[in-house]
């Protein structure tokens, strides 16, 4: 999957975003990572300003003990 294509997927995440937060978000994924829906709607609001870099954490730290039950985080 592209980064243009999340754009496509997920349309309402991107809504109100102006180009650079749009650029930002999708840089993040350029490395061919397969983003849930989670990672990028996360990600995008941090990029809005609706949730500050520690939630953003959170949430993170939160899906990677979910992905990765048995590690110790």
């Amino acid at each position: 999957m592209g980064t243009q294509d999340l754009e496509q997927l997920w349309p309402e995440l991107f809504d109100g975003m102006d180009a650079r937060q749009r650029r930002d978000v999708l840089l993040a994924f350029e490395d061919g990572a397969e983003p849930s829906y989670e990672d990028v709607k996360d990600l995008c609001e941090l990029a809005v300003g609706a949730i500050d870099a520690t939630e953003y954490g959170d949430r993170s730290l939160a899906a990677a003990r979910h992905t990765w039950p048995d590690k110790e985080f």
